[in-house]
């Protein structure tokens, strides 16, 4: 007679202990694969694929797509690139000193400024000096006065006129006796650079100040440039070899070899009135 033999509760329990412990040493070993591979910059391993020519296949023998890395978070390191800001306050003032209005932004590069950057970086251009200028966006060519501009077009029988504002470095240089021809102009505009040494970051920083000549609006801002030795007469002018004039004779350049706008934006109206002191800051950074 034979018997069939029943295995005790002991024995069935040690057997499911047993197989508890194989699929858990199963799971490490996946898991430290996995870690392997990651470390080794091929990503995790996928179930049921295998690295074939440096092609992951399925199953099916199909290529499927490589698992991908980020090099970098977006955002961060060198996929910011390098960047120029131009940061402005405003400030208006009575005349008697007391502020009535503060105001920041920041501007665009322009064109002429993108051109004015690479001559200086190449050495093929010379920095002279500076000017800041606005007006508001309805501003039209006309040599009367025009109606919610802070500074009317000069009067001028020889050439033509804008209702613009501008505060310039040097009356008798460019970009200032261009300015200084066809807009409203004031100098006293001062250009100071700042080098740094651990402490924050070097700037260019601009300011002046103009007094309204009536009631208008500012609303569009403008920085003013002049760059020297550009030998060439296309237009817009494109230096053709490294530049020989001194930073200190580009200052007192009396002819604008490389005049243009270097950054501007429009900006929300600021309304004044006439005898309105308008406060300018303009700082340029790097990041």
């Amino acid at each position: 007679m034979t018997t069939n033999a029943v295995p005790s509760r002991s024995l069935t329990s040690r057997l499911a202990s047993l197989a508890v412990v194989a699929l858990m040493l199963t799971a490490n070993m996946i898991a430290v694969a996995q870690s392997s591979a990651t470390e080794h910059g091929k990503g995790p391993l996928q179930v049921g694929a295998a690295l074939s020519g440096g092609v992951f296949t399925g199953p099916s023998g199909q290529p499927t797509p490589t698992p991908q890395v980020p090099a970098s978070a977006p955002g961060t390191g060198m996929h910011d690139g390098i960047k120029l800001h131009g940061h402005w306050t405003i400030n208006v003032k009575n005349p008697d000193g007391t502020q009535v209005q503060h105001h920041e932004f920041e501007n665009q590069l322009q064109y002429d400024g993108t051109q004015f950057l690479t001559a200086l970086l190449s050495g093929y251009g010379v920095a002279g000096d500076y000017a800041i200028y606005f007006t508001n966006a309805t501003a039209t060519p006309t040599a009367s006065p025009t109606t919610n501009v802070v500074c009317p077009a000069p009067v001028s029988t020889s050439t033509s006129t804008f209702p613009y504002c501008s505060i310039v470095q040097n009356v008798n240089s460019q970009p200032g006796i261009f300015h200084c021809l066809h807009y409203f102009c004031v100098p006293g505009l001062t250009a100071t650079p700042t080098f740094g040494s651990g402490t924050g970051l070097p700037n260019f920083t601009l300011m002046g100040s103009i007094a309204a000549q009536q009631a208008g609006a500012v609303v569009n801002v403008y920085v003013g440039m002049n760059g020297c030795n550009v030998a060439s007469t296309a237009t817009p002018p494109t230096p053709t070899s490294p530049g020989t004039i001194t930073a200190t004779a580009c200052e007192a350049q009396t002819v604008g070899s490389f005049t243009g706008t270097m950054s501007g934006t429009t900006i929300t109206p600021i309304t004044v009135v006439a005898g309105q002191i308008i406060q300018i800051t303009v700082t340029f950074t790097f990041s």
